[in-house]
């Protein structure tokens, strides 16, 4: 009876395009913007689907990314994520872009698809990612104990901005994806 409740309550939010994450925020595709709605509703499936607990490793946080991104599954992507979410590169004076800086969950819904963009995605799939690198000439845009994924290709065609790089570090002993990175 279960299963068959979920498969119901799967049919009839992809009827509306709604896709929600574990918070309960709810956002519908098919007007062509984000539309965030707080919901009571929470799938058995994105609960169980990654044990966020064991997060408090880099290589199972990074293999679990890859899988949600690999799946679109936007939800337990944003789950994976720190807000606020910092941008050290948009918004400054000289760069010529808009911030992707979110304050909470809904902002990053709101940005996603500027923030995961091909490169990055690409990147996270095929699991590449790098620490911090003491020999860095002019010091790394990570600290001791974070991690970088880079992704290749600016975020649209408008954009001077050259690329997307995710900072990760542990919040509250697990780790997330806390700030787009920027070298200066």
């Amino acid at each position: 009876m279960k299963n068959q409740l979920n498969l119901l309550l799967t049919i009839v939010l992809s009827i509306f395009n709604l896709v929600c994450s574990n918070n309960g925020y709810c956002y519908n595709s098919s007007i062509g913007k984000f539309e965030i709605k707080k919901t009571e509703i929470v799938f058995e499936q994105t609960i169980n689907k990654f044990d966020f607990a064991k997060h408090n490793d880099i290589n199972i946080f990074i293999k679990d990314l890859a899988k949600a991104v690999s799946t679109n599954d936007i939800h337990n992507v944003v789950e994976m994520m720190n807000a606020p979410l910092t941008d050290e590169y948009g918004g400054n004076p000289g760069n010529n872009t808009t911030s992707l800086s979110c304050k909470d969950v809904s902002d990053i819904f709101e940005k996603f698809d500027r923030i995961f963009t091909k490169g990055i995605i690409s990147a996270i799939k095929k699991l590449k990612y790098r620490g911090f690198d003491t020999k860095s000439m002019n010091g790394d845009v990570i600290k001791n104990g974070e991690y970088l994924i880079e992704g290749d290709g600016n975020i649209d065609g408008d954009s001077p901005r050259p690329h997307i790089m995710l900072g990760i570090k542990k919040v509250n002993g697990i780790y997330k994806i806390y700030a787009i990175k920027f070298y200066s």
